[in-house]
């Protein structure tokens, strides 16, 4: 990170910044093959390979000084003018009124940090059942290592122990009715963590035995292109093994905290060419709904009058299990007729698509917040579209 220097603000003083040597790294990356033909025939094959493929990181701009941040502080509306007026916020960063704060003066550098890394494995057997056809079961396993995230370390996860209970108040976030659940514990930290020197943002690695993996297995039917037409047919299934919070930081994070749920996806890709060079394509693509799990936003105070949080405004827990929550199906459809012209050696040839044929509005994403906005849809299938194209071959 260069030398730097920022201008003067509101609520910041002019200053000049040193440059930063946030971190070095020379990783190597093996990788391996091999291929057994089973037969001697060469019409069935066993694969398997490995391979280490390591992450770049990109964090020098975590202790960049001088770009703009937030400081999250108590206001007190003294004259109720709905404003804010100088003296209605105690602006000392280990004073009362003090929250949070994104401000990188905070981070710090760690130097026995490790570059984050994947391994992958995957072991397939492919049959040729005849000239340019032939079927496939392939294995993987992909599992991360050294994965980092940016905890606070100056505010450790033993602080956080005092245990309110809350109750849960169903999805739909009133309390009093029948989908009220039972009272979970809300944890807050101790005052004597308060304030911004008690801040501290260090990227570390994740603790042995936090670190995610993926099991995948795979089915597939192709036909190359011959006799007028070429078809894909494909499966995969993966097993999930994630941390939703890699690095916990009190117990708010350990509820529900595991993902082991399966996504799934199934694609059927294939084209015919008609009389005078008329080629029709289709891409059948079917995969899971999304998944999530319901979290609910506890505030500071308690709406049965139990102890309000001290130290926090709100706390958000995660109430079931990753899964728990899935829409339908996300099935689409694209069609392409295409035409191709012989120029003296040379091809043109013009098609027309038709993405999402059916219009379908399958759900993609969707929030399970409790309250009013549960089960709200942020994302579907894009509408219709007709594309138009033309390629030229020389």
């Amino acid at each position: 990170m260069p030398a730097q220097s920022q201008a003067a603000g509101t609520f910041v003083a002019a200053a000049s910044f040193p440059s930063v040597e946030v971190g070095t790294w020379n990783y190597v990356a093996p990788r391996a093959a091999v291929a057994w033909d089973v037969t001697g025939s060469g019409k069935t094959v066993v694969k398997s390979t490995y391979g280490w493929f390591n992450t770049e990181l990109d964090i020098a701009s975590t202790y960049n000084r001088a770009i703009s941040y937030t400081t999250t502080y108590r206001w007190h509306d003294l004259n109720r003018n709905n404003n804010y007026d100088p003296g209605e916020v105690n602006l000392d960063l280990n004073g009362a009124d003090f929250l949070s704060t994104t401000n990188s003066s905070n981070a710090i550098l760690n130097p026995d940090l490790k570059l984050p890394h994947v391994q992958e494995v995957t072991t397939s057997l492919e049959r040729e059942l005849r000239a340019g056809t032939a079927v496939r079961v392939l294995y993987m396993v992909r599992m991360l290592g050294s994965d980092s995230a940016a905890v606070n370390v100056l505010r450790p996860y033993s602080a956080f122990d005092i245990a309110l209970n809350r109750k849960d108040p169903g999805p739909d976030g009133i309390l009093g009715n029948a989908d009220d659940g039972g009272f979970v514990k809300v944890y807050d930290f101790e005052p004597a963590f308060a304030g911004s020197k008690f801040v501290g943002n260090e990227t570390i690695n994740r603790p042995a035995g936090r670190n995610d993996s993926y099991q995948s297995i795979e089915g597939a039917f192709s036909h190359r292109y011959a006799q007028r037409y070429a078809l894909q047919v494909s499966y995969t299934a993966t097993k999930y093994h994630r941390w939703i919070v890699s690095i916990p930081q009190s117990p708010n994070d350990d509820y529900f905290a595991l993902d082991t749920s399966w996504r799934w996806s199934s694609k059927i890709n294939g084209s015919y060419t008609l009389p005078y060079d008329v080629v029709v394509g289709a891409i059948v693509d079917v995969v899971n709904g999304p998944l999530g799990q319901r979290t609910y936003v506890f505030r500071a105070a308690d709406p049965l009058g139990g102890p309000a949080l001290k130290q926090q405004t709100t706390v958000t827990l995660r109430l079931d299990q990753f899964g728990s929550e899935q829409d339908s199906l996300v099935p689409s459809v694209n069609l392409r007729v295409g035409k191709k012209f012989k120029l003296a050696g040379n091809s043109l040839e013009v098609s027309l698509d038709a993405l999402n044929v059916a219009n379908s509005s399958a759900i993609r994403a969707a929030t399970f917040i409790s309250g009013p906005t549960y089960g709200t849809v942020t994302d579907i299938l894009p509408p219709r579209q007709l594309r138009m194209g033309a390629r030229f071959a020389f």
